[in-house]
């Protein structure tokens, strides 16, 4: 049998920890897989004609599912009906985890008529439909690959801690000042071209230099920034605004003079992997694993204390919280707050007059400012809802209450559902009269969840983004613009001069009395 209309997603992915911890498996190379899975089509006359789709995922874990973007991507086609069978290498490219392998295997696939093929495992769902393939063989290899990704990662653990008790450089690009040394792994190199900028770097800092004068002394230079510098010299990757000319600024400037590498002492694991969120964390600092000497200092030690000191002196002295609303008009970057007192863009004096130098003002009058703007819309707002509550229908129902209604509905016909996959799974309704109820059921639960979504955005708009009538009260009585208001009412201020600013509401749909820009 043809099928010309068969719509095939070949599935294919490759993790570090298959790649390089203790040796190489070049079967699992992406080339490999791709000409595995397209010899497997070929051999097989039934997808003749077929259209074959490709979804990879390069350098990503197989014991999270939805963390790979191309393995979502792919799953959402499922769902929206636009492939009809997944193929993978073998079911570890699939996924580790084995428990979450079978709810693939036994309730999602099937659910969705998706047919499965793991080509090595010589499973094919359709011929389990028959009763040829599956059950508890399946359920011992996916036992197998969760025990294998654990070891494995246990095992990349272990080459991380003894790589950092050597000293070894394991990050992908070089930091600001070195290189990655061509000759020998791990190991950093003094770059005759930045090291300089480095020392004088911290020799501007130890002479009293504040870290915004040294930002403008950088900038004015046109001295490239430590990713301005990569991009100039070949490095691609998927760089944040790339497109974007890169400035030095503050944030860049500190964590350069606070970071140790520069006196030729090593330091590893500042950072973990959570096992439990899989989110990268810090780690305290007698956790941290430093090895002296083993590349070429930069500074001296001594040099590096003295410019630590002081910024942690100035970090005591000058510690202030203040939520920021204000960015540049111009170039949309988050101002710089001196203080509490000044604010300006963050590259207004590297610019040399062509943009964001009119970017500037006092925190306090533009406080003022948009406390002004603020008022005069509350005082509407409170208006407009005293309209709408004067001419509002009462109502039956409440969208609150709805909303609970179809959630224990959608509950219902889940649990009827499960019900119809046991009866089909059990022979007790045909393969047809499964599809025909399944249909109805996508039906069904789909209108109850557009009904749910629309009734959500309607009490987010009423209730979670606008302000209760007492606490629009207080706003409009206050004489000071506090990080309430600013969270509550403001999403940014964009800056353009110390006298024009553009307020960005959190609430437009209630804000329509004036222009937003004051």
């Amino acid at each position: 049998m043809r099928y010309k209309e068969y719509r095939i997603c070949m599935y294919i992915r490759l993790s570090k920890e298959d790649d390089d911890i203790f040796m190489k498996d070049e079967s699992n190379s992406i080339t490999s897989q791709r000409s595995l899975i397209y010899r497997y089509i070929n051999e097989h006359e039934e997808f003749d004609g077929c259209t074959v789709i490709e979804k990879c995922d390069d350098g990503l874990s197989g014991t999270t599912f939805d963390r790979r973007p191309s393995f979502t991507e792919m799953i959402e086609m499922a769902k929206k009906g636009e492939i009809e069978c997944i193929i993978v290498k073998d079911f570890s490219r699939f996924g580790r985890d084995y428990i979450e392998l079978g709810d693939y295997l036994e309730q999602f696939f099937p659910f969705l008529n998706i047919r499965f093929i793991s080509i090595n495992d010589g499973y094919d769902s359709a011929a389990l439909a028959d009763g040829e393939t599956g059950g508890l063989d399946v359920a011992f290899r996916n036992l197998v690959y969760d025990y294998y990704a654990r070891e494995t990662s246990k095992k990349q653990r272990i080459a991380w801690r003894r790589a950092a008790e050597k000293g070894e450089y394991k990050a992908a690009l070089a930091m600001y000042g070195y290189n990655k040394s061509k000759t020998e792994k791990g190991k950093l190199v003094i770059d005759p071209a930045t090291a300089p900028i480095v020392r004088e770097i911290f020799e501007m800092r130890i002479s009293g230099m504040t870290l915004r004068d040294i930002v403008r002394n950088l900038n004015d230079r046109n001295i490239p920034c430590p990713q301005e510098a990569h991009i100039l010299s070949g490095i691609t990757r998927k760089w944040k605004n790339a497109d974007r000319k890169k400035y030095w600024d503050i944030s860049v400037v500190s964590a350069l003079l606070h970071d140790e590498k520069y006196t030729g002492t090593m330091v590893n694991l500042k950072t973990r992997v959570n096992p439990i969120t899989k989110k990268q964390e810090k780690t305290e600092r007698n956790e941290w694993v430093k090895v002296k000497g083993t590349h070429e200092a930069i500074i001296d030690y001594e040099t590096f204390t003295k410019a630590a000191s002081t910024l942690d002196n100035m970090q005591v002295s000058h510690e202030r919280v203040y939520k920021n609303i204000y960015y540049c008009g111009c170039c949309g970057r988050m101002m710089s707050i001196y203080h509490g007192r000044w604010g300006e863009c963050r590259i207004r004096n590297s610019t040399k007059g062509k943009q964001c130098r009119d970017s500037y003002g006092s925190i306090t009058r533009l406080d003022e400012k948009v406390l002004e703007a603020v008022k005069l819309n509350v005082k509407t707002l409170l208006d407009e809802l005293e309209l709408e509550k004067k001419l509002k229908p009462s109502k039956s129902i409440s969208a609150s209450d709805e909303i609970a209604i179809i959630q224990k509905s959608i509950k219902l016909e889940e649990y009827a559902w499960m019900k119809l996959y046991d009866m089909y799974r059990e022979g007790e309704i045909s393969r047809e009269d499964f599809i025909v109820r399944k249909k109805e059921y996508d039906d069904t639960i789909k209108g109850m969840e557009e009904r749910l979504a629309l009734l959500r955005e309607e009490v987010h708009l009423m209730n979670d983004n606008k302000p209760d009538h007492n606490r629009l009260i207080r706003f409009l009585e206050t004489d000071k613009l506090t990080d309430e208001i600013k969270e509550c009412m403001i999403e940014k201020v964009y800056v353009y001069s110390k006298d024009k600013i553009k307020i960005i509401w959190k609430f437009d749909d209630y804000i329509g009395c004036m222009d937003n820009a004051v």
